[in-house]
């Protein structure tokens, strides 16, 4: 559904379609921040979110108001920035796009983040090293 109308009575009939039926929502984290229509209110077949390496921290008001849009088919991303710093950032990013693919999040970061990225120092030990590359294999 797209809002071409300026009419505040007509775009009010085109919310309460999209609330009852779904649709498409082609947004960026700007707009699910300042919108004024609560946009988790609606249902969407699906949701494409411009910027969305803005996504990679968990603990944002941004990424909480992107995660609550009730998503009922395919949620895609658009980012010129598709690599993260940290598999934290990483694990952020893909629990939007395809929630629960990696587990919860702080088993994900003891099992997986930490160990990878210990191996990856300078420092790391041999047997660091052995267990990261296993695990990023």
């Amino acid at each position: 559904m797209q809002f071409d109308d300026k009419k505040k009575e007509n775009r009010e009939q085109q919310l309460k379609t999209l609330r009852r039926k779904g649709g498409t929502l082609v947004t960026s984290y700007g707009m699910v921040s300042t919108e004024k229509i609560n946009l988790s209110e609606m249902r969407y077949d699906l949701v494409v979110v411009d910027e969305g390496h803005r996504a990679k921290n968990v603990n944002t008001e941004l990424r909480r108001s992107l995660v609550a849009l009730r998503v009922k088919g395919i949620r895609l991303i658009l980012s010129g920035t598709p690599l993260q710093n940290n598999l934290s950032e990483l694990w952020s990013v893909f629990d939007f796009v395809q929630p629960k693919i990696f587990g919860p999040y702080q088993p994900f970061l003891t099992k997986y983040a930490e160990v990878i990225e210990r191996g990856l120092l300078k420092d790391a030990t041999p047997d660091q090293k052995s267990k990261a590359e296993q695990l990023s294999k």
